[in-house]
């Protein structure tokens, strides 16, 4: 919905109320979306952090938390559960090696560097690519066969390259914060952060109409300038090497102290 609207005021009001529209727009929508995005990577940096910590002992138990009152109940579930663990990694500390390495590691991954696939992606931005369709119809409906086309391109690379290079900053940027002890604090990292990636998606649609002025009457030139740009941006920001510094990098490098694991900052 941000997206659709902030395509409306950028294309209608060229100008500095335009501007501060989708910037009061923008800010709304993208905090709580920053902050959503802050929560679930807090969630997986706690995951982790309770994984390489795992110890068998430690899990609690249904059973032994109620008690067995009754000796005529059946075996106890940590028990049965023991006992596989021993027949299938030969030992506790072998399963809890395992846990803390490969399992972390593994599912801290998916869950952080990898938790929005581009495909996913494309697919939960399709309205981006529906409302510029309409403008695409409406130029080829009037006989505009070449805005048609410039029309088409540009949707193309909205929605191909553009929105997911910003969404690639946004989600970082989100990623990186860190709770502290006052809210007040957490209340402008988050905002600073959605500052940041308004600005970015302010630049993309401006930058966008710059091409078309670069290049005066030529829009196609302009527009294909713009997708290349934003296709090597995205080809660099989508890259795994560079989702691994950004996504909960700090996960992969803690610190253990006498309270447990803190994330380096």
């Amino acid at each position: 919905m941000v997206v659709m609207i902030t395509e409306l005021v950028i294309h209608t009001f060229f100008d500095y109320h335009g501007l501060l529209a989708f910037a009061g727009v923008g800010v709304v929508g993208f905090f709580f979306g920053t902050a959503a995005f802050q929560n679930y990577y807090d969630s997986v940096r706690q995951l982790h952090d309770q994984l390489t910590n795992f110890k068998l002992d430690e899990a609690k138990c249904t059973c032994c938390e109620i008690g067995h009152e009754d000796e005529e109940e059946p075996q106890c579930d940590r028990q049965v559960v023991t006992e596989c663990v021993h027949r299938w990694f030969g030992s506790v500390e072998s399963f809890e090696k395992v846990v803390r390495t490969t399992v972390s590691d593994g599912l801290t991954s998916q869950l952080g560097q990898y938790s929005f696939p581009y495909r996913w992606l494309l697919g939960a931005t399709m309205p981006i690519l529906w409302a510029q369709l309409d403008m695409v119809a409406a130029r080829f409906k009037a006989g505009d066969n070449h805005g048609g086309v410039v029309a088409f391109i540009l949707a193309l690379a909205m929605w191909l390259v553009a929105f997911p290079t910003v969404f690639v900053c946004w989600v970082c940027m989100a990623s990186m914060l860190r709770r502290t002890k006052y809210c007040i604090l957490d209340f402008l990292l988050t905002l600073s952060a959605t500052i940041i990636t308004v600005g970015l998606a302010a630049g993309m649609h401006f930058y966008q109409l710059k091409c078309n002025h670069l290049f005066h009457d030529d829009h196609l030139s302009g527009v294909l300038l713009f997708f290349g740009t934003f296709l090597a941006a995205a080809l660099v920001t989508w890259n795994p090497c560079i989702l691994s510094c950004g996504y909960l990098s700090a996960s992969s490098s803690t610190k253990r102290s006498p309270q447990g694991v803190i994330p380096s900052r």
